[in-house]
């Protein structure tokens, strides 16, 4: 038996209506992108005083 192409299992997961099978890719993306947050967080903080995330808030509101 051959195996299925890659370009199949594409169009087989875009196509899908399996809740499990349209989830995964979300979260992979997901994970990614707390992955991306994480460290741009954790370069802000090694040089204290240079925000780059957020601007930096005035007290005087």
């Amino acid at each position: 038996m051959r195996a299925a192409l890659r370009g199949n299992e594409l169009i087989k997961l875009w196509g899908t209506t399996d809740a499990e099978q349209v989830g995964l890719p979300h979260l992979v993306v997901l994970l990614r992108l707390a992955g991306i947050e994480a460290l741009l967080m954790r370069v802000e903080l090694a040089r204290p005083g240079m925000p780059f995330l957020s601007p930096p808030k005035n007290d005087r509101g």
